[in-house]
């Protein structure tokens, strides 16, 4: 629900911006006009304004989506790439995560850190043991590691979907989660060892 009101509102505030980019032009002209009209006699005038214009905010926003759009790419096509390692998946998403937070918006940014912290842990617990199931599930770090390789991972989704938003549709990896029937699977080979 949090990751489709940060679609929303991320949607809400672009539509906005390009309004007030539109606007913008209109009012400089019609004021230029407006005071050519007023004041015909006078030879200069000077005007100050208290709000900044919007133009390098809005500059900044486009170039900070173009740089996530970028680095969303990359993380494609380094998916795709032949060359398989353990842990290939989580690995290039927690680079990405790394850099995605800097360029994305304030709105969604606490769903960037939450993907991020997720891959972070997954890596911690996985690459010790080369992101073999069974190992993982026999070390101390087993059930937690059940929970994370199962469960809906905080962030990811909203994610997603907002790179998906904001990059024409570009999907970046998902997770690479188990099933919960293959989970149970696995574990009860570890327990049934342990007997």
């Amino acid at each position: 629900m949090r990751g489709l009101i940060s679609v929303v509102v991320v949607s809400i505030i672009i539509g906005l911006l390009f309004v007030r980019i539109a606007d913008y032009g209109t009012e400089e002209t019609s004021a230029a006009a407006n005071r050519a009209q007023l004041t015909p006699t006078t030879t200069s005038t000077t005007s100050t304004t208290s709000t900044v214009a919007p133009g390098p905010q809005i500059s900044s926003a486009l170039g900070s989506i173009g740089l996530l759009c970028d680095r969303a790419l990359e993380f494609i096509a380094s998916s795709e790439s032949e060359f398989v390692y353990p842990g290939k998946i989580p690995q290039l998403a927690e680079e990405f995560y790394v850099e995605a937070i800097d360029y994305s918006l304030p709105q969604v940014k606490r769903e960037y850190e939450a993907a991020l912290r997720y891959f972070i842990e997954f890596n911690d617990l996985g690459e010790p043991h080369e992101y073999d199931p069974l190992t993982i599930l026999r070390s101390d770090s087993g059930e937690r590691w059940g929970l994370l390789a199962t469960g809906e991972p905080p962030g990811v989704a909203a994610t997603r979907a907002n790179v998906a938003f904001l990059c024409d549709g570009i999907e970046i990896p998902p997770p690479p989660l188990m099933s919960d029937s293959e989970f149970d699977r696995l574990r009860d080979i570890v327990r049934k060892e342990k007997k």
